[in-house]
């Protein structure tokens, strides 16, 4: 049977990170775990997951930087269109995949052990809800990130890459003033979040087609 390029693209890049994802991941969950029962909070477990699969994801780039896996590949029935798609279904599939359990994870963990039973469901909704957001802003910045790392290499993009991971958390501090009374005010229950959700789908949607055009368009233009 046939493999499709892309899927073989991601069987490569899986089996190149897959022991170091593996560790990262369950060092950090143990490390969190531990500070979350000591904090009596598990908010931090999705945003400090998410960080390790997106730095594990990382090494990709600079595996295929350092074995001229790129140039090697378009020898092959391969096209550029391929190497782009493949790597956003990598690491947008990595990152969904563990920002969900883990937000699910946390939420139920604070569930189960420190809130008590009227609180359950709004704890539910604000941990489910608490990790997508962070979920969301990664999304964000990955969408930044690829078409650097495609463009400068890993090595040159270290400084910009950092950036786009510190700013839209160094900005939460300066506003919440603004939105924090909103939020700590807001009746959840009576929030349309399948509305919400549709609406975030379709944003995320469209900002990853953009970001994945451009860096298509990168691959196609570079030279090897």
């Amino acid at each position: 049977m046939k493999t499709h390029p892309i899927l073989g693209l991601m069987l490569k890049d899986f089996y190149a990170i897959r022991g170091y994802l593996i560790r990262q991941l369950v060092l950090l969950l143990v490390v969190y775990l531990i500070i979350g029962i000591g904090l009596q909070t598990m908010s931090m477990l999705p945003s400090m997951l998410l960080l390790g699969v997106t730095m594990s994801l990382i090494s990709i780039f600079s595996l295929d930087e350092s074995s001229h896996w790129n140039a090697y590949a378009l020898t092959l029935p391969i096209t550029p269109r391929d190497l782009v798609i493949s790597k956003y279904l990598m690491y947008y599939g990595g990152m969904y995949v563990v920002g969900l359990l883990a937000s699910l994870f946390s939420a139920a963990l604070d569930v189960l052990l420190f809130s008590g039973a009227e609180d359950a469901m709004e704890s539910l909704i604000m941990g489910v809800g608490g990790g997508l957001a962070i979920l969301i802003i990664y999304s964000l910045v990955i969408a930044v990130d690829i078409p650097l790392y495609l463009k400068l290499g890993t090595e040159k993009s270290r400084i910009p890459t950092t950036l786009t991971f510190l700013v839209p958390f160094v900005a939460i501090f300066p506003t919440v003033s603004y939105w924090g009374p909103w939020l700590a005010n807001l009746d959840y229950r009576s929030v349309n979040w399948p509305l919400v959700a549709l609406i975030a789908l379709v944003f995320i949607l469209l900002i990853i087609v953009g970001s994945c055009i451009v860096s298509i368009r990168i691959m196609e233009k570079k030279e090897y």
